[in-house]
């Protein structure tokens, strides 16, 4: 009898469940406890928006939207200050 047999038992290794598996349910089912309908809504929104924007974005000339987008960021860091 070889050492993993011994080990392990004549049927071999049997795999239980691996704690990440475990970890990765425990997050699906707080994440539906999390996800209100208000917040699905508000996701949702904000993620037309964005595309929204990237489609504006994406319609500019490459220059044009250098531009802008150097403008978006000159702005912002005004704003910090």
């Amino acid at each position: 009898m070889s050492l993993i047999s011994r080990l392990f038992g004549a049927a071999g290794i049997r795999r239980r469940a691996a704690p990440a598996d475990d970890a990765r349910e425990q997050r699906r089912e707080l994440g539906k406890q999390l996800m209100t309908p208000e917040r699905e809504a508000l996701i949702a929104r904000a993620m037309a928006v964005r595309r929204a924007k990237q489609d504006l974005l994406g319609d500019l000339a490459d220059s044009a939207g250098t531009k802008r987008v150097a403008d978006v960021i000159r702005r912002m860091m005004d704003d910090k200050r």
